[in-house]
């Protein structure tokens, strides 16, 4: 009999890597909406912008909690199974940024504010993970 055990600060098996990577993939294809629509609308402009950069925090928390569900991780797996996810949506935001930046709704040179509320947008995610895995 095999006795699997798990490392402190990695998700579980490979299954748990995979439903991260694909959490984050889907995510990034929620954000790519989201920036396309903001860009439509003139949300990364004056004030609102400030809106947006403030609603990360909300979104964030809830989707530590909805990862902590959906991922079916433990506590101390929050931060790590956070960053597998953001790791996928970063290296496709880098990649979609400047090989196919019309997939985000403007062009080139007027997606400054969108590449920095992703940044930000990644931060928050990676805070809320960390504050959800100390008060779980």
């Amino acid at each position: 009999m095999r006795v699997v055990t798990r490392e402190a600060g990695r998700p579980v098996g490979n299954s748990g890597v995979v439903r991260m990577v694909v959490i984050g993939v889907i995510g990034w294809a929620l954000a790519v909406l989201f920036i396309r629509y903001a860009n439509g609308a003139g949300l990364f402009q004056g004030p609102a912008e400030f809106v947006l950069f403030a609603l990360c925090f909300p979104v964030a928390w809830s989707a530590a909690r909805g990862l902590r569900w959906s991922g079916r991780l433990p506590p101390d797996q929050m931060v790590p199974g956070m960053a597998i996810g953001l790791i996928a949506a970063l290296f496709l935001d880098g990649f979609a940024l400047t090989a196919v930046p019309w997939i985000y709704g403007a062009p080139q040179d007027a997606l400054l504010p969108a590449a920095a509320w992703l940044l930000f947008g990644v931060g928050t995610f990676l805070a809320a993970a960390f504050v959800e895995a100390r008060t779980s």
